[in-house]
């Protein structure tokens, strides 16, 4: 069976095996492979029972998703503390600001 072809890395054009990160793109120091665990499933069915609404100030939308306050990239953790329920729109928005911050990051040369 053919394999798909390589791509070009959007940084340093190198090529790339499909499915698979240029060395020159460094995964985040707290980030895990693989996604959800059991733990994590359990984790953030019971914030969402136990606050059902988002917690973004003065939105009062069903939660519909459970975000790490400090990303695990910047080194949170899933402790209840760390953790805020909030509705898509809101977690769209915590998600984009977390992903700019760690742009500016790799473009500074730095982790965490």
């Amino acid at each position: 069976m053919p394999t798909a072809p390589a791509r070009a890395c959007s940084r340093c054009r190198r090529a790339v095996p499909k499915g698979q990160r240029c060395q020159c793109h460094p995964s985040w120091e707290g980030s895990t492979r693989g996604g959800s665990t059991r733990q994590w499933r359990k984790i953030r069915a019971a914030k969402l029972r136990a606050t059902p609404i988002c917690e973004y100030v003065d939105c009062r939308h069903p939660a519909t998703e459970v975000d790490h306050i400090m990303p695990r990239a910047e080194g949170g953790t899933d402790d209840w503390g760390n953790l805020a329920s909030l509705c898509g729109e809101h977690h769209r928005e915590k998600t984009a600001e977390d992903s700019r911050r760690g742009r500016e990051r790799q473009r500074e040369g730095g982790g965490l």
